[in-house]
């Protein structure tokens, strides 16, 4: 419904892919506690997470390091010293835009908090954004090549799919590390790019139909 209501309001064309579905509620999330925290703070219209202030867009990095190492660790649950350890103050968790849920306790008199992400795919959105940040190639584990392919091989096929809408496939030594199976037919449509049609041994048009025939 705030998906709805923010592109009506825009007129808008409602986003096609599931990419574009949760980039728009992570930004309808980021407004709504921006004008919540600083009513007089007037905001652009939003279409990318780039599009955002340069403040703004640093704490939803900060996020989104986070939501990294939650997928790399297998934690979906992060005390304290994880949010601290990627810049997030918890002293300002409306710098979280609401896109945690926070428990707080008492340890040694100390406040405690543990936070996980509104949504399993609202981290693996976070997660995907900050891999399309990184290098293309490198030397370090810390490159897209290298964590594309670990994401490939522990079967995280949703970030894979965010990944493609953040990066629209443009770089061949990503598309080479695929199986071309329907986890990649997937990632191009999500992609929205014609470049990558030529990977696919069926017309790009029968791969709407089949996706319409699973929803139906």
């Amino acid at each position: 419904a705030i998906i709805l209501h923010l592109f009506l309001s825009f007129s808008q064309a409602l986003p096609s892919t599931l990419h574009g579905v949760f980039c728009a509620l992570v930004l309808c999330c980021i407004i709504r506690e921006v004008k919540k925290n600083d009513p007089k703070r007037i905001l652009p219209y939003l279409s990318t997470f780039d599009d955002l202030p340069s403040d703004l867009l640093q704490q939803l990095k900060n996020l989104c390091s986070l939501a990294y190492y939650g997928t790399k660790n297998g934690k979906i649950l992060f005390s304290t010293q994880d949010l601290t350890d990627c810049g997030i103050d918890v002293n300002r968790l409306c710098a979280t835009f609401g896109l945690l849920q926070t428990s707080e306790s008492f340890v040694a008199c100390q406040k405690q908090y543990t936070c996980n992400f509104l949504h399993l795919s609202v981290q693996e959105l976070l997660t995907a954004f900050h891999i399309s940040q990184l290098p293309v190639e490198g030397t370090s584990d810390d490159c897209q090549v290298s964590v594309v392919k670990a994401l490939l091989e522990e079967n995280h096929e949703q970030v894979l799919i965010f990944y493609s809408g953040f990066t629209h496939l443009i770089h061949e030594e990503i598309i080479a590390l695929f199986s071309f199976d329907i986890l990649f037919l997937r990632c191009v449509f999500e992609a929205q790019n014609p470049k990558c049609y030529k990977h696919v041994s069926i017309p790009f048009e029968e791969i709407f139909l089949g996706f319409s025939s699973l929803q139906d």
